[in-house]
């Protein structure tokens, strides 16, 4: 994922996009707009969906992550993409700044509250 230059997860009620300006990302939260996708967008892009996929050519199931992507250890299927998501990230960025905790809690209010616990070895815990 080095040469990774744009994200969108498509929420329930939001869309998260991210795009890569030289070494920094940008972040744009917006309401879903299907029209958005029929344009051309920037590659190479990934994406995820939490909620409805809108049917398009330029969502390419190849593109797609999923679940088992994530290198986290025992998630289960159940999960949503997006809690897989921000615990991967919140067990990178900690490690990266050599964080001294036992584990993680990962808390989002998105659609839903959510709760999730990592372990410091990058294990699901629990949600």
């Amino acid at each position: 994922m080095k040469n990774l230059q744009s994200c969108l997860l498509i929420g329930n009620s939001r869309w998260h996009w991210a795009t890569k300006k030289k070494k920094e990302w940008k972040f744009i939260h917006s309401n879903p707009d299907e029209t958005i996708l029929t344009k051309q967008l920037i590659e190479p892009f990934r994406w995820a969906a939490v909620g409805r996929v809108p049917n398009t050519k330029n969502l390419r199931p190849e593109q797609e992550f999923r679940i088992d992507e994530i290198p986290l250890l025992n998630l289960p299927r159940w999960l949503g993409i997006d809690r897989a998501l921000a615990s991967w990230s919140v067990f990178n960025k900690a490690n990266s700044v050599n964080a001294e905790f036992k584990e993680y809690v990962v808390i989002d209010a998105g659609t839903i509250l959510s709760v999730t616990k990592i372990s410091l070895n990058g294990e699901f815990i629990g949600g």
